[in-house]
């Protein structure tokens, strides 16, 4: 059993990331850019959310798993895995894997990237073949997927190792392509991309995701889901796909442009597509 991971970056999905390795009795160092700050924001939603999901483990045992620190070089050198969460950037991605393969020789290298190919993020590191896409999806500690993304470059072991560990999370995982998107996202930003096109022309927000929600099951609509994941990062993730793929689908629309220009970035300002009061994530 895998018993140290590090998660670096604890943004929104770095955060849930982290509460789901604790939680499954696992030892967590985050590396926190902001340092006490980030951690206390870590601290907060970690107590937020035992109460909300009543989850098994309270929060103080949770939260007794969970250390921080401010430097990479500060991460225990026996951790065994390394799940990045930082901003959706690939060459912040390089840069960061290219320093992490120097700080353990047994570790396997994981990035949360939702759009990016794990081999171009490894491209600066002397040991890819120790590199693995292990997408989650956000909120971690509730979806049940991760998508494990081996490179041309990823050892057979490192991918066991990874399918082992995601067992040990409680997750069901899809091993996908090494291609920009993946399988979940490929589809779903392009259905998220067509609702925003369509709330362009006129439909009005709620009427497409109330089609989308009970003609289709899905248990959040396009625009609000956008709005969750942010449209700020909703933006990276279409310009990365277009940028790799120069498909249609993937281009973003105006409106989404629009609306990160005017730092409307759905639920975590309170404003997006709808409009949230008394929310703050």
């Amino acid at each position: 059993m895998v018993t140290k991971v590090a998660v670096v970056g604890v943004g929104t999905i770095g955060k849930s990331i982290a509460l789901h390795v604790a939680q499954t009795n696992h030892e967590v160092t985050v590396v926190a850019r902001h340092g006490q700050e980030g951690f206390n924001a870590l601290c907060s939603f970690v107590e937020k959310e035992a109460q909300k999901h009543r989850t098994q483990k309270s929060q103080d045992e949770i939260l007794a798993r969970i250390s921080y620190v401010n430097n990479l070089r500060e991460v225990p050198s026996n951790t065994e895995f390394f799940i990045e969460a930082i901003t959706e950037d690939l060459t912040q991605k390089q840069r960061l894997f290219q320093q992490l393969e120097s700080l353990a020789e047994n570790a396997v290298f994981c990035s949360n990237t939702s759009s990016l190919r794990i081999v171009d993020i490894s491209k600066l590191m002397q040991n890819p073949e120790r590199m693995i896409g292990f997408h989650f999806f956000n909120p971690a500690h509730i979806i049940k997927l991760i998508e494990i993304i081996p490179s041309q470059k990823t050892s057979p072991k490192t991918v066991e190792k990874a399918k082992a560990f995601a067992e040990e999370l409680g997750k069901t995982s899809l091993i996908a392509q090494d291609q920009p998107g993946f399988i979940v996202n490929r589809v779903l930003f392009a259905m998220i991309n067509e609702a925003i096109g369509m709330l362009q022309n006129g439909i009005r927000a709620e009427d497409i995701d109330v089609g989308m929600r009970l003609g289709a099951n899905h248990p959040m609509g396009p625009l609000h889901l956008a709005d969750f994941i942010g449209l700020d990062i909703t933006l990276q993730v279409f310009e990365n796909l277009y940028e790799q793929t120069n498909r249609g689908e993937y281009k973003p629309q105006p409106l989404l442009i629009q609306k990160v220009k005017e730092r409307n970035l759905g639920r975590k300002t309170g404003r997006g597509f709808f409009e949230y009061k008394g929310i703050n994530i």
